[in-house]
């Protein structure tokens, strides 16, 4: 059995580490716990998914001088045999179109 490390953020969330590695997984504040990019990395199928155009996914990251934006539907490259069904405030990750890592968590 591995020890994790917990590291609490000023924004009230946590990131989960085994000792000497990149952080895991991240909890949301609000109970929900989510793989952080580096999970995603390695495993890319453990969440479901969302895919987006190039242009759109510069407008999700935040920069020097603004907060990411939120992504909405007109955004989403909606496979053929749709998105399934969801719940409200249920995460994916966020991909670009061509680009099989995904780029977030949202």
């Amino acid at each position: 059995k591995d020890d994790i490390y917990i590291l609490k953020c000023s924004n009230g969330t946590s990131l989960y580490a085994p000792i000497e590695s990149a952080p895991a997984f991240f909890d949301d504040g609000f109970g929900g716990v989510f793989p952080t990019l580096t999970t995603l990395w390695r495993f890319p199928t453990i969440m479901p998914e969302l895919v987006t155009y190039g242009p759109v996914s510069k407008r999700l990251l935040p920069s020097e001088r603004a907060a990411g934006a939120d992504l909405m539907l007109p955004g989403v490259i909606m496979p053929e045999e749709g998105l399934g069904e969801f719940g409200v405030g249920q995460k994916r990750c966020i991909r670009v179109q061509d680009n099989s890592m995904p780029i977030a968590v949202g």
